[in-house]
């Protein structure tokens, strides 16, 4: 997938969540495409988790999850996005430590 049609889908997926696209300079250049800025969250990644993966259109199940807990989780790439361990609930969505949250 093209680096412009990557763009396109999170920034329709951030769309969806009320977010502005925006990703902080030092995160790695392969993530910068993904990025977008959360006022819940504040810095994060448009990612998927692995109970997800196979899941279509996979857009649909994109989550912002926080650039620090990504950083500190590790990730790998599936279907051209970012996947990260993480858990998540069906009520109250990604479930993660405070204070990963990253609003510089």
């Amino acid at each position: 997938m093209k680096e412009e049609e990557i763009r396109q889908r999170v920034a329709e997926a951030a769309a969806r969540i009320h977010s502005k696209p925006a990703c902080p300079d030092n995160i790695p250049e392969d993530l910068k495409p993904y990025g977008v800025y959360v006022s819940d969250g504040g810095y994060c990644v448009m990612s998927i988790i692995p109970a997800f993966v196979d899941r279509v259109p996979i857009e649909d199940y994109l989550i912002p999850v926080p650039v620090r807990y990504l950083m500190y989780k590790g990730y790998s790439f599936a279907h051209d996005y970012p996947v990260v361990e993480a858990e998540y609930d069906g009520e109250t969505g990604l479930v993660i430590p405070d204070g990963f949250e990253d609003f510089r």
